[in-house]
């Protein structure tokens, strides 16, 4: 009996070994899956460094071709900013933002091709709760752009950071790969 007890808990060991074995193997890939592109970009003009200097408890993660960081968030529920027939109001969606007394969201994503079809959409909005801005900036040498979207509470009182983040974004138009 002591026997069969033993091989049902080594077949059973064996089991969870093999199961768990190519999850460990599958998170080690994504652990560095960044693309070299949004690195090197992060590398010669650090980021984190302006959201650091305002908002030093700001957490982030960089996964894929997105970046993403936020400090004092929360859920709102907003009305989509959409295109709806006349008399119809845009559906209620959940949206993360700066809470009203501080903080950031932010989203960068690098993407292939060029910005200019999107350059309209450009700007800051007025949202409920938050103000919103979208920069798409073009990366010179190399056939790629950026989508950055970033949130801060209304008000003045961030004005700083969204210059020096907007700044920084700008200064990816050149040949960043040469630079030194």
């Amino acid at each position: 009996m002591k026997t069969k007890t033993h091989w049902i808990a080594i077949i059973v060991g064996l089991s969870i070994i093999t199961a768990v074995n190519p999850i460990m193997a599958e998170g080690s890939e994504h652990a560095n899956s960044v693309d070299p592109k949004l690195k090197a970009l992060n590398e010669l003009r650090p980021i984190l460094a302006v959201v650091r200097k305002h908002f030093p408890e700001a957490t982030s993660t960089m996964l894929g071709k997105k970046f993403h960081f936020e400090d004092s968030t929360r859920l709102y529920v907003a009305r989509a900013i959409a295109k709806v027939p006349k008399g119809q109001k845009p559906p209620l969606v959940e949206v993360r933002g700066p809470k009203q007394t501080g903080g950031v969201w932010c989203n960068i994503i690098l993407l292939g091709g060029s910005s200019k079809p999107y350059a309209r959409a450009e700007g800051a909005t007025e949202c409920e709760h938050f103000t919103e801005h979208i920069i798409y900036q073009d990366l010179g040498g190399i056939e790629h752009h950026l989508h950055v979207t970033f949130r801060v509470p209304k008000g003045k009182k961030h004005d700083e950071f969204v210059s020096e983040m907007k700044s920084l974004i700008q200064s990816y138009s050149h040949d960043f790969m040469t630079d030194k």
